[in-house]
């Protein structure tokens, strides 16, 4: 209660100034009485809020528990609850408890080592999978709305995604080693998936097969573009899964969010009008392309962070194995209760290794994604493959011109090109024993690059 709104209200209705002056003593000890009751009462309110609807805090977010696992809850959801207790309270009081919501609610933290399935709940570090009761007391946030089936048949589900990567094993493993971690919700491998190919490469189709496996509810679709613009990354909040299909090939000067986002560091969430908050995300990303995004990376920790899975096949009507109905197909009951069984044992060997199964196919997507993201290896590559020198092709060669030549290179294929400082460093780290060297010509001296002999070296 405010006692200047409450001295005016009195004088409105005749009540004398002296009169209020006299008496103002009583008169604030009556409002300090009626606003500690007041405050009691939200105190109260907020504690039963909290009680009752199971309410904790995770990283300053409330969760509530829903029978299966925590669930975020926004302001508006909290609100909503404390306007079922009381539906007499106006906005200010249900400010007032709001906030009081946040102080009551404990603090706890996820427990990773639980996943959460229809029928039950799994310890992925027990030797064999052992299904438990649902409890409040096992903080999950994450649910997968398919039974834990060890019997389901996942002979179509295994073959299908193992025909998507042309029937490779160690392809197929990644692929599952992959789905695996998507169910931890940790980013302990610091990794993305990047399924590359050309198009109707039957990645599309395999993505909506993901979003049912792991419900809407837990999934979200944001290109690269989004993640490392400045209010795109509020899509993320409380998703274990990000699903980008077909996303932009274009250039990224600045890879700080991206590289944070994918393992698993604080960033920075703005949402137009709103305070930023900083914001821990756990979830993994799955990114389909034609061409991937070309990344400033000049430390290479862009590349550290991707795993490339290239789709080969190319599905038509003329080449007879086109299949419409494939995303229906593979996501019943039956072939989603196999691809959990597949996923979980995945993840507990992806737990007892450590790192991902290695594929040579996959390393050579990395080493494109090298050239992409830096034009000079292309450039390198371009001007050996075009002289009779080859490797030793820029032996002598003045770096004036070594420049304009990259310069006209990034012009025709759409690179940003660096400067020339930088260009000279990087010819020097990525030609062997190659250094820059002056020579006098007609009484100037210039620049080449010279290849050093061993005796040089």
């Amino acid at each position: 209660m405010d006692k200047r709104k409450l001295n005016n209200f009195l004088t409105e209705i005749g009540v004398e100034k002296e009169s209020l002056e006299l008496n103002k003593d009583k008169i604030n000890k009556f409002v300090d009485e009626v606003n500690t009751k007041i405050n009691i009462n939200s105190y109260y309110i907020a504690k039963m809020l909290v009680e009752e609807n199971n309410l904790i805090k995770i990283d300053n977010l409330i969760y509530g528990y829903n029978e299966r696992c925590y669930q975020c809850l926004t302001n508006t959801d909290i609100e909503n609850l404390i306007h079922q207790v009381n539906k007499n309270l106006n906005e200010k009081q249900r400010k007032e408890i709001l906030k009081k919501v946040y102080f009551e609610a404990p603090n706890k933290e996820k427990d990773i080592n639980h996943i959460s399935v229809k029928n039950g709940l799994i310890n992925i570090t027990d030797d064999e999978i052992v299904l438990y009761e649902h409890t409040s007391k096992i903080v999950t946030t994450f649910y997968i709305d398919y039974d834990y089936n060890p019997n389901a048949d996942y002979t179509d589900i295994l073959n299908y995604m193992s025909e998507l990567v042309g029937d490779d094993e160690s392809l197929t493993r990644i692929l599952m080693e992959f789905l695996g971690y998507c169910l931890y919700p940790d980013c302990f491998l610091r990794k993305a998936l990047v399924i590359k190919g050309d198009h109707r490469n039957g990645k599309s189709k395999f993505l909506e097969v993901l979003k049912i496996f792991f419900g809407d509810n837990n999934c979200c679709s944001l290109d690269i573009q989004d993640i490392v613009s400045r209010f795109g990354l509020f899509g993320i909040m409380n998703k274990s899964i990000n699903l980008g299909d077909d996303i932009s090939g274009q250039y990224i000067g600045d890879d700080s969010k991206f590289k944070k986002v994918v393992a698993g560091n604080d960033v920075l969430i703005e949402q137009k009008g709103k305070d930023a908050f900083t914001y821990k995300p756990t979830a993994k990303h799955i990114f389909s392309c034609n061409n991937m995004p070309r990344f400033d990376d000049k430390t290479g920790a862009v590349k550290d962070r991707l795993i490339f899975i290239p789709f080969p096949n190319v599905y038509s009507v003329e080449n007879g194995n086109l299949n419409p109905h494939i995303v229906k197909e593979m996501t019943t009951n039956e072939n989603m209760e196999s691809l959990l069984v597949l996923a979980l044992q995945s993840l507990k060997e992806l737990l007892k290794n450590n790192k991902f199964t290695y594929s040579y196919k996959s390393e050579n997507c990395l080493d494109e994604f090298d050239k992409d993201k830096n034009p000079i290896l292309y450039f390198i590559e371009e001007i050996q493959e075009n002289s009779y020198l080859r490797d030793k092709a820029f032996n002598n060669m003045p770096v004036a011109e070594a420049y304009d030549k990259y310069i006209n290179f990034c012009q025709s294929n759409g690179f940003k090109a660096i400067t020339k400082i930088n260009f000279s460093k990087s010819i020097k780290a990525n030609i062997k024993n190659i250094d820059v060297k002056p020579y006098k010509n007609n009484g100037k001296v210039n620049k080449v690059f010279r290849i050093l002999d061993q005796q040089e070296i």
